[in-house]
């Protein structure tokens, strides 16, 4: 009886271990492309930084259409100071942030909007896996990868530690939103967006990066 009953327990171990791993997806080859021009353009200053390699993607949130919203109603106050005040001191100040903003001009559409809504308001919890060595070599940064039980308990947390918590498209995936957070030794980052750009249709520019 007791071996039955040891048979049963291992098989129900063996079970739940492939349903853990079952659930896990890697990354697909676009995804990894986008992590990669993230990680280039953003963080290649850096020497080293720990990445979180599981992802448990959250929902996309209506909140990043708002500050999108506002960073692009900013853009055309500050490109119409620009182009007609005379005023020097406000020239200094609007000119470069009109500059700055003008990349959101035509960025993404009602259309693009009701796609992200539409396909990752609602992930169920989905979780995807980074395979580290798809982008080490790729990355100018040295990727410290975080094992899962490190992050279980923050004390032992190494820093600074990125965690990316989704990457969605728009339908013609030629536009890119990544969410993550960077958790430093004492604080932790609000959830930002970093948006990229396919161009030309080969590489991704990284636009511009929104909080939430």
């Amino acid at each position: 009886m007791k071996h039955i009953i040891k048979f049963i327990f291992f098989c129900l171990f063996c079970f739940c271990c492939k349903a853990q791993t079952g659930s896990l997806n890697e990354l697909k080859p676009i995804d990894y492309e986008v992590v990669i021009a993230f990680l280039n353009q953003k963080y290649n200053y850096n020497n080293s930084f720990y990445l979180n390699n599981f992802i448990q993607q959250e929902n996309y949130s209506n909140k990043f259409k708002s500050d999108y919203i506002r960073e692009l109603k900013f853009y055309k106050k500050a490109d119409s100071i620009c182009n007609f005040v005379k005023d020097t001191v406000q020239l200094k100040f609007y000119c470069p942030a009109a500059f700055n903003r003008k990349k959101y001009e035509n960025l993404l559409s009602e259309k693009d909007f009701r796609h992200l809504e539409n396909n990752y308001s609602n992930l169920n919890g989905k979780k995807l896996f980074i395979n580290t060595k798809k982008i080490s070599d790729a990355s100018l940064p040295i990727i410290l990868e975080h094992k899962e039980k490190r992050y279980k308990n923050h004390k032992r947390k190494q820093f600074p530690s990125l965690e990316i918590k989704g990457i969605y498209f728009t339908d013609n995936h030629l536009t890119a939103l990544l969410q993550y957070k960077i958790i430093k030794q004492k604080s932790t980052s609000r959830l930002k967006y970093a948006v990229l750009k396919k161009e030309n249709k080969v590489w991704w520019r990284l636009i511009g990066i929104l909080s939430r």
